[in-house]
């Protein structure tokens, strides 16, 4: 079988220049004594670490149903994708992705940003980057009408 270790390497040397964080949302609330109001509590971190966004324009990701519920826009067609290490876990489904750090010369705009993955990363046989496609995630005050 072919070794794919060296070039995963490279990859990570060459693309997975940003620190990124994975984090399930938690499905309770919590009390902010500040405030006395019920906010949402923390998410579980599932991974932090080497890894990069890459925005929409290559392809489209298919139909993720947009919810009512969501407590922000759900924009399927954003078509952002992540990509991991293989050795990284596999994002689940909803997780919220946050760059944390950005590589020298990176677009710093990433760092005020989230966003949903939208679909498990991809499994492959010959796996050098793990892709996982992502919805951005924006406040409703600021969503286009």
């Amino acid at each position: 079988m072919l070794n794919l270790g060296p070039l995963t390497g490279l990859v990570r040397e060459l693309v997975l220049g940003d620190t990124i964080r994975l984090e399930k949302p938690s499905p309770g609330k919590v009390l902010d004594e500040a405030t006395g109001t019920l906010i949402d509590a923390p998410g579980i971190v599932v991974y932090e670490g080497p890894g990069a966004v890459i925005g929409p324009g290559s392809q489209p990701i298919g139909l993720v149903v947009p919810t009512d519920l969501l407590e922000h826009v759900d924009d399927p067609k954003a078509g952002y994708k992540l990509l991991t290490l293989p050795d990284a876990p596999v994002p689940p489904r909803d997780a919220v992705l946050t760059v944390t750090a950005v590589h020298e010369g990176g677009d710093q705009s990433l760092l005020t940003r989230s966003w949903r993955v939208a679909r498990p990363g991809h499994a492959n046989t010959l796996l050098v980057v793990r892709m996982s496609w992502c919805d951005e995630i924006q406040s409703k005050d600021l969503a286009a009408p």
